[in-house]
């Protein structure tokens, strides 16, 4: 599945140690669990999570789309820079059902209030919990 987006500016893809803009290359999405290692976009890097969401930046200064993509899979999202400015992202899934969750153009905390309101804050856990 293509995506072409009018900037190379292309942020996400949480949870894994690398830039928090995304170089071109290739970002294996898989939870491991192993000590992670800088992703450059030429191998696995994720941490224990996977969170396949992305913010492009429009051609509107400070305007953003956000993507959220969902599937239980091994996923590999491609990121290619185009010579007119433009940007495409590809994303590669081993099989399963694949949900696109376009969220609409806004100021980028407008896109991840959005985003937090489908997918929900994360809970706090009991005191107890926290291990003091």
């Amino acid at each position: 599945m293509d995506f072409k987006f009018p900037s190379q500016n292309i942020y996400g893809l949480g949870d894994r140690v690398h830039q928090f803009k995304l170089r071109p290359g290739a970002y294996s999405l898989w939870a491991s669990g192993q000590t992670p290692s800088y992703d450059d976009g030429r191998g696995r890097g994720g941490l224990s999570g996977v969170h396949p969401f992305v913010m492009v930046e429009t051609l509107k200064s400070r305007r953003y789309i956000g993507l959220f993509f969902r599937n239980a899979n091994a996923m590999t999202p491609v990121v290619r820079w185009n010579d007119d400015g433009t940007s495409t992202l590809s994303f590669i899934t081993i099989g399963g059902q694949i949900e696109v969750y376009v969220i609409g153009q806004g100021t980028a905390h407008q896109v991840v209030q959005q985003y937090q309101q489908m997918m929900g804050l994360a809970q706090l856990p009991p005191y107890w919990a926290l291990g003091w």
